[in-house]
């Protein structure tokens, strides 16, 4: 993106009237802002992928709503959870899986039980196919910002 154009990402300062002649100072702190904005985004896309590279944080951790929705409006409608696998290697790794939920539990007892059916998961020796599995969706689960 040209320094000319501002980033609709970034807070912009709001565009007020000035009363008097701008002073040097004024036009050289625009001009340095302007000047920074692009190696400001280069910086937060290092950071990111960083980030992302090293467990800290995904684009999927991003993009989860910070309140847990209600099991039963789960129903019918795809969802992300966070796995370990371990296929016989010497280390687990964690892997986002992805399905859509097609049975609620009703059962008082266990109120968070959803029958999930998952999607292939690509890169693995056990997972090729779709499959079903319960899964219990527990409230403790649902935190962007813990494993």
């Amino acid at each position: 993106m040209p320094p000319s154009q501002p980033n609709p990402n970034v807070p912009q300062r709001e565009k007020t009237g000035i009363l008097g002649t701008p002073r040097d100072e004024y036009v050289a702190l625009d001009q340095k802002y302007m000047e920074g904005e692009g190696d400001f985004e280069k910086r937060a896309s290092k950071m990111q992928c960083r980030r992302e590279v090293t467990g800290e944080s995904s684009i999927y951790s991003r993009m989860q709503p910070f309140d847990r929705p209600e099991i039963a409006a789960l129903h019918h409608k795809r969802i992300d959870y966070l796995f370990t696998f371990n296929e016989g290697k010497s280390d687990e790794e964690l892997c986002w899986c992805q399905g859509e939920v097609t049975e609620v539990n009703m059962n008082p007892k266990k109120p968070n039980t959803v029958v999930v059916r998952w999607d292939p998961v690509p890169g693995t020796d056990t997972y090729t196919d779709y499959h079903n599995s319960t899964v219990d969706l527990l409230p403790t689960f649902w935190n962007k910002d813990k494993d």
